[in-house]
């Protein structure tokens, strides 16, 4: 199932920004959201996304902020120790199994929420 209420083939390559938040967008993240290499910042939260990841999001090597707050369920993606300029990391909400991969541990600018806890940042 694909993201419903969105296309992401309808959206400029050049971009730099997508805040999708609040949206009732629906369905899965679809991996074409990796063809937009040039985001920095994606805010997919407060929507009825649900399933799994796409691994394409390590594709995003300018990815700086990443907000997933919703009901995807899984591991996080080890892929994600690809994206070396992300600093937060937002997955509040979500139904995440495993633990952070050794090279997400890695990225020495990630600052994310603590899913153990509300409002509280902690370096990873």
């Amino acid at each position: 199932m694909e993201v419903t209420g969105f296309d992401v083939y309808k959206i400029d390559r050049h971009m730099k920004e997508g805040n999708l938040s609040n949206l009732n967008l629906g369905g899965e993240i679809s991996p074409a959201i990796g063809d937009l290499r040039n985001l920095e910042s994606v805010d997919l939260s407060d929507n009825l996304l649900e399933g799994d990841k796409p691994f394409s999001i390590s594709k995003l090597k300018q990815l700086e902020q990443l907000n997933l707050k919703n009901e995807l369920i899984g591991p996080i993606p080890s892929t994600l120790a690809q994206t070396p300029n992300l600093k937060t990391l937002g997955l509040r909400g979500n139904m995440l199994t495993g633990t952070l991969s050794p090279g997400l541990c890695q990225l020495s600018g990630l600052w994310g929420n603590n899913p153990n806890r509300n409002d509280t940042r902690e370096h990873w």
